[in-house]
Protein backbone atom coordinates (compact mmCIF):
# COMPACT_ATOMS: atom_id res chain seq x y z
CA UNK A 1 0.00 0.00 0.00
CA UNK A 2 1.42 3.33 -0.78
CA UNK A 3 2.19 5.52 2.01
CA UNK A 4 1.65 9.20 1.44
CA UNK A 5 2.47 12.49 2.92
CA UNK A 6 1.50 16.21 1.72
CA UNK A 7 2.75 19.91 2.50
CA UNK A 8 1.33 23.19 1.18
CA UNK A 9 3.54 26.10 1.48
CA UNK A 10 1.28 29.76 0.90
CA UNK A 11 4.11 32.22 -0.94
CA UNK A 12 1.67 35.48 -0.48
CA UNK A 13 2.55 34.81 3.57
CA UNK A 14 4.74 37.79 3.78
CA UNK A 15 7.14 35.39 6.39
CA UNK A 16 7.64 33.53 3.54
CA UNK A 17 9.47 36.35 1.50
CA UNK A 18 13.45 36.55 2.10
CA UNK A 19 13.95 33.94 3.81
CA UNK A 20 16.74 32.51 1.83
CA UNK A 21 18.92 35.68 2.94
CA UNK A 22 18.55 34.07 7.13
CA UNK A 23 21.94 32.33 7.86
CA UNK A 24 20.94 30.91 11.07
CA UNK A 25 17.72 29.53 9.39
CA UNK A 26 19.44 27.99 6.59
CA UNK A 27 22.10 26.29 8.41
CA UNK A 28 19.50 24.80 10.75
CA UNK A 29 17.10 23.08 8.38
CA UNK A 30 19.51 22.72 4.89
CA UNK A 31 22.62 20.83 4.78
CA UNK A 32 25.62 22.45 2.74
CA UNK A 33 24.49 21.10 -0.25
CA UNK A 34 20.77 22.13 0.23
CA UNK A 35 22.34 25.62 1.19
CA UNK A 36 24.42 25.53 -2.06
CA UNK A 37 21.84 24.65 -4.35
CA UNK A 38 19.09 27.51 -2.54
CA UNK A 39 22.17 29.80 -3.00
CA UNK A 40 22.40 29.32 -7.13
CA UNK A 41 19.18 29.28 -7.71
CA UNK A 42 16.88 31.62 -9.85
CA UNK A 43 14.63 32.59 -7.04
CA UNK A 44 16.31 31.43 -3.98
CA UNK A 45 13.48 31.94 -1.52
CA UNK A 46 11.14 29.75 -4.20
CA UNK A 47 14.06 27.04 -4.03
CA UNK A 48 13.80 26.99 -0.04
CA UNK A 49 10.07 26.88 0.01
CA UNK A 50 10.39 23.56 -2.30
CA UNK A 51 12.32 21.59 -0.30
CA UNK A 52 11.09 23.13 3.36
CA UNK A 53 7.65 21.38 1.83
CA UNK A 54 9.87 18.13 0.54
CA UNK A 55 11.02 17.35 4.32
CA UNK A 56 7.82 18.44 5.99
CA UNK A 57 5.89 16.30 3.60
CA UNK A 58 9.13 12.91 3.62
CA UNK A 59 8.23 13.51 7.79
CA UNK A 60 4.50 12.82 7.64
CA UNK A 61 5.48 9.75 5.37
CA UNK A 62 8.19 8.19 7.57
CA UNK A 63 6.74 8.85 10.94
CA UNK A 64 3.96 6.27 9.47
CA UNK A 65 6.45 3.92 7.75
CA UNK A 66 8.21 3.89 11.18
CA UNK A 67 5.21 3.35 13.07
CA UNK A 68 6.34 6.46 15.48
CA UNK A 69 7.12 10.14 14.19
CA UNK A 70 11.22 10.16 14.63
CA UNK A 71 12.80 13.40 16.38
CA UNK A 72 12.12 15.94 13.49
CA UNK A 73 15.32 17.49 13.09
CA UNK A 74 15.09 18.89 9.04
CA UNK A 75 18.60 18.88 8.52
CA UNK A 76 18.45 14.79 8.62
CA UNK A 77 15.77 14.33 5.74
CA UNK A 78 18.15 15.28 2.77
CA UNK A 79 16.26 16.32 -0.56
CA UNK A 80 17.23 15.86 -4.59
CA UNK A 81 15.12 17.65 -6.95
CA UNK A 82 15.77 17.00 -10.41
CA UNK A 83 15.45 20.01 -12.84
CA UNK A 84 11.99 21.55 -13.39
CA UNK A 85 9.57 19.62 -15.93
CA UNK A 86 9.10 20.76 -19.09
CA UNK A 87 5.48 21.97 -19.85
CA UNK A 88 2.89 24.93 -20.62
CA UNK A 89 1.09 26.85 -18.12
CA UNK A 90 1.21 28.70 -14.94
CA UNK A 91 1.77 25.54 -12.30
CA UNK A 92 5.21 24.15 -12.57
CA UNK A 93 6.42 20.74 -11.36
CA UNK A 94 9.68 19.19 -10.16
CA UNK A 95 10.44 15.62 -9.17
CA UNK A 96 12.67 14.13 -6.64
CA UNK A 97 13.24 12.38 -3.35
CA UNK A 98 13.86 12.81 0.46
CA UNK A 99 16.57 10.45 2.05
CA UNK A 100 15.77 9.75 5.87
CA UNK A 101 18.87 6.95 6.90
CA UNK A 102 17.98 4.21 4.91
CA UNK A 103 13.68 5.37 3.72
CA UNK A 104 13.42 7.42 0.56
CA UNK A 105 10.01 9.24 -0.08
CA UNK A 106 9.58 9.83 -3.30
CA UNK A 107 7.87 13.44 -4.04
CA UNK A 108 6.69 15.57 -6.76
CA UNK A 109 6.70 19.70 -6.05
CA UNK A 110 3.75 21.87 -7.81
CA UNK A 111 3.74 25.59 -7.48
CA UNK A 112 2.49 29.01 -8.91
CA UNK A 113 3.51 32.61 -7.76
CA UNK A 114 0.54 31.98 -4.99
CA UNK A 115 1.60 28.45 -3.40
CA UNK A 116 3.71 25.75 -3.07
CA UNK A 117 2.07 22.07 -2.87
CA UNK A 118 4.31 18.70 -2.29
CA UNK A 119 3.05 15.30 -2.79
CA UNK A 120 5.40 11.99 -1.38
CA UNK A 121 4.35 8.47 -1.42
CA UNK A 122 6.37 5.44 -0.24
CA UNK A 123 5.46 2.08 -1.84
CA UNK A 124 4.12 1.07 -4.59
CA UNK A 125 4.55 3.41 -7.44
CA UNK A 126 1.65 5.20 -8.45
CA UNK A 127 0.97 6.16 -12.22
CA UNK A 128 2.12 9.26 -12.10
CA UNK A 129 0.84 11.78 -9.20
CA UNK A 130 -3.04 11.95 -9.46
CA UNK A 131 -2.85 8.65 -11.27
CA UNK A 132 -4.39 5.39 -10.05
CA UNK A 133 -4.15 4.89 -6.63
CA UNK A 134 -2.78 8.30 -5.37
CA UNK A 135 -5.11 11.25 -4.47
CA UNK A 136 -3.93 14.73 -4.24
CA UNK A 137 -5.79 18.33 -4.09
CA UNK A 138 -5.17 21.67 -3.25
CA UNK A 139 -8.10 23.95 -2.45
CA UNK A 140 -8.54 28.06 -1.14
CA UNK A 141 -9.27 27.69 2.43
CA UNK A 142 -12.72 30.24 1.41
CA UNK A 143 -13.53 28.87 -1.64
CA UNK A 144 -17.13 30.24 -2.52
CA UNK A 145 -19.81 27.32 -1.97
CA UNK A 146 -17.17 24.80 -0.60
CA UNK A 147 -17.84 22.45 1.85
CA UNK A 148 -14.83 23.41 3.70
CA UNK A 149 -15.43 27.25 3.77
CA UNK A 150 -17.53 27.67 6.79
CA UNK A 151 -16.72 29.08 9.83
CA UNK A 152 -14.93 26.92 12.41
CA UNK A 153 -18.20 26.49 14.64
CA UNK A 154 -20.16 25.12 11.57
CA UNK A 155 -17.42 23.01 10.12
CA UNK A 156 -16.79 21.97 13.86
CA UNK A 157 -20.60 20.51 14.01
CA UNK A 158 -19.81 18.07 10.88
CA UNK A 159 -17.00 16.20 12.93
CA UNK A 160 -17.15 13.67 15.00
CA UNK A 161 -15.69 13.93 18.89
CA UNK A 162 -13.29 11.93 18.08
CA UNK A 163 -11.86 14.11 15.13
CA UNK A 164 -12.48 17.03 16.68
CA UNK A 165 -9.97 15.85 19.37
CA UNK A 166 -7.05 16.87 16.48
CA UNK A 167 -8.42 20.14 15.69
CA UNK A 168 -7.02 22.91 16.18
CA UNK A 169 -8.00 25.99 13.81
CA UNK A 170 -10.33 26.52 11.66
CA UNK A 171 -8.19 25.03 8.76
CA UNK A 172 -7.88 21.98 10.45
CA UNK A 173 -11.15 21.53 10.94
CA UNK A 174 -11.90 22.09 6.97
CA UNK A 175 -9.19 20.25 5.56
CA UNK A 176 -10.73 16.97 7.51
CA UNK A 177 -13.74 17.75 6.00
CA UNK A 178 -12.84 17.94 2.77
CA UNK A 179 -10.26 14.96 2.53
CA UNK A 180 -12.98 12.98 4.10
CA UNK A 181 -15.73 13.76 1.41
CA UNK A 182 -13.31 13.19 -1.38
CA UNK A 183 -12.36 9.89 0.05
CA UNK A 184 -16.12 9.21 0.30
CA UNK A 185 -16.63 10.35 -3.48
CA UNK A 186 -13.57 8.12 -4.41
CA UNK A 187 -15.07 4.90 -2.49
CA UNK A 188 -18.91 5.67 -3.79
CA UNK A 189 -19.35 5.18 -0.04
CA UNK A 190 -21.58 7.71 2.34
CA UNK A 191 -19.84 9.89 3.96
CA UNK A 192 -20.96 9.45 7.59
CA UNK A 193 -19.46 6.47 7.35
CA UNK A 194 -15.69 7.58 7.39
CA UNK A 195 -13.90 10.03 10.47
CA UNK A 196 -10.18 11.06 9.59
CA UNK A 197 -8.83 10.99 13.72
CA UNK A 198 -5.97 11.01 15.19
CA UNK A 199 -3.95 8.91 18.13
CA UNK A 200 -3.25 10.28 21.15
CA UNK A 201 -0.20 12.43 21.54
CA UNK A 202 1.61 15.53 20.91
CA UNK A 203 0.30 18.15 18.35
CA UNK A 204 2.18 17.30 15.44
CA UNK A 205 3.49 14.13 16.16
CA UNK A 206 0.00 11.73 15.14
CA UNK A 207 -0.42 11.37 11.90
CA UNK A 208 -4.15 11.16 10.98
CA UNK A 209 -5.90 7.72 9.62
CA UNK A 210 -9.04 6.81 8.35
CA UNK A 211 -11.94 4.80 10.20
CA UNK A 212 -14.57 3.41 8.04
CA UNK A 213 -17.41 1.80 9.88
CA UNK A 214 -15.20 2.88 13.37
CA UNK A 215 -12.67 0.46 11.87
CA UNK A 216 -9.06 1.12 10.61
CA UNK A 217 -9.22 1.64 7.21
CA UNK A 218 -7.43 0.85 4.00
CA UNK A 219 -7.06 4.64 3.16
CA UNK A 220 -3.39 6.31 4.13
CA UNK A 221 -4.79 10.39 4.09
CA UNK A 222 -2.14 12.86 4.91
CA UNK A 223 -3.66 16.49 5.42
CA UNK A 224 -1.69 20.27 5.66
CA UNK A 225 -2.82 24.03 5.50
CA UNK A 226 -1.17 26.88 5.54
CA UNK A 227 -2.38 30.43 5.36
CA UNK A 228 -5.69 30.60 2.79
CA UNK A 229 -5.11 27.66 1.62
CA UNK A 230 -5.74 23.74 2.40
CA UNK A 231 -4.15 20.21 1.26
CA UNK A 232 -4.94 16.79 0.97
CA UNK A 233 -3.61 13.56 -0.44
CA UNK A 234 -4.78 10.07 0.40
CA UNK A 235 -4.21 6.24 -1.33
CA UNK A 236 -6.78 3.94 -1.21
CA UNK A 237 -5.82 0.01 -1.56
CA UNK A 238 -7.63 -1.83 -4.45
CA UNK A 239 -9.39 -3.71 -1.36
CA UNK A 240 -11.36 -1.15 0.26
CA UNK A 241 -13.49 0.02 -2.66
CA UNK A 242 -15.06 -3.70 -2.38
CA UNK A 243 -15.39 -3.39 1.74
CA UNK A 244 -16.80 -0.29 1.55
CA UNK A 245 -19.68 -0.91 -1.09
Amino acid sequence: MLIVGNDVVDLADGRTVGKASDVRFLKRIFNEEERAAIAVAASPDLELWLRWAAKETAYKAVSKLLGTPPTFAHRNFVVSLAPEDEGAGARRSRSGSVQYDSTIVHVEANWDPQTVHTVGWSGDAPLGVGGAGLNPRLERLDEAGAVWSFRRAQLEDRLTTRELEAVHSRASAAVRIAAREAIAENLAIDEARLQIVCSPGKPGRRPPFVLLDEEPSAVDVSLSHDGDWIAWAFAVRPSARSAGS
